[in-house]
């Protein structure tokens, strides 16, 4: 009896005082762990993924980009009062787009610090007035808490390689491969001096995502977007000289089935020709629809 109350007495705070000194400091860390209203860093270091305190085992080291597709990158993250992180990697010199026909060019605003995106053209335009923007590439990653909302790769402004995209929920939502700013199944045709003539997205055999027609000067003659096939959305046509046409609105969701009908319309002087909120509805029909 006399030694079971000797055990009991030296064991308790035996056990209270062989907690490591580490486990203390990743529960400190964790109750610290808070987003501040707005932040922004950069660095020219890589991280490597945090260590685990409490384990003997390490997470394995993530993948350095300081080099992607042989061209220097610098390191960025924002993180928001939402909740929301961004982390991207980006070229630190001043690089061209991708390609001339993007219509998303994704970039880091320097002034603004923020990551915006806009077409080649105005790209251009604004670069020339001075701005300072930066095109993304290399990783990006955006988090809500700790969880991932987005995963992919940039190349020059435009998105390449493995994109994922998740719900609320986190549960995936979208998987697409691109390849320089392009769904990689897309069928790409191009005018004899090499421009692109049209863009027909494809992922997984299905017409889904942005559709692009140009004429032979690069400019858009119509633009928009499939799902599974069928066309929704806003979608929107311009005559040879750039100005406007029509706006055509389709079915929000592939699924539903009322018929599209006209917008807007403009003559090819530019003046508005038609206007469904003052002129009542206007039913378009598909001429060029793709099977």
């Amino acid at each position: 009896m006399l030694f079971g109350l000797l055990i009991l007495f030296l064991g308790i705070p035996t056990f209270l005082f062989a907690q490591k000194k580490d486990d203390f400091n990743d529960y400190e860390l964790l109750q610290n762990d808070t987003l501040p209203s707005l932040d922004f860093g950069l660095g020219e270091e890589d991280f490597e993924g945090e260590v685990d305190l409490g384990k003997k085992e390490k997470k394995p080291k993530k993948k350095k980009y300081k080099y992607y597709e042989g061209i220097r990158t610098k390191k960025g993250f924002i993180r928001e009062s939402s909740g929301y992180l961004q982390r991207f990697r980006f070229v630190k010199n001043f690089e061209n787009p991708a390609s001339e026909f993007l219509q998303d060019v994704y970039f880091f605003d320097l002034e603004s610090k923020t990551i915006r995106h806009t077409t080649y053209v105005r790209f251009i335009n604004d670069i020339n007035k001075g701005r300072r923007y930066a095109v993304l590439h290399g990783p990006y990653t955006k988090y809500q808490g700790k969880e991932i909302r987005e995963d992919g790769f940039y190349y020059l402004g435009a998105k390449h390689e493995r994109w994922e995209v998740y719900d609320r929920k986190f549960v995936l939502e979208s998987k697409i491969t691109y390849e320089k700013g392009w769904p990689e199944d897309s069928e790409i045709t191009y005018f004899p001096n090499g421009a692109i003539q049209e863009v027909i997205p494809k992922v997984n055999g299905e017409i889904h995502g942005e559709y692009y027609k140009f004429n032979q000067l690069g400019e858009v003659l119509m633009e928009g977007k499939y799902e599974y096939s069928k066309r929704v959305g806003v979608w929107r046509e311009y005559y040879d000289t750039g100005r406007r046409k029509r706006n055509i609105q389709y079915p929000a969701k592939f699924w539903e089935k009322e018929p599209p009908y006209i917008l807007m319309e403009w003559s090819n002087g530019g003046q508005k020709t038609f206007d469904s909120n003052a002129d009542g509805m206007k039913f378009y029909e598909v001429e060029d629809e793709i099977n």
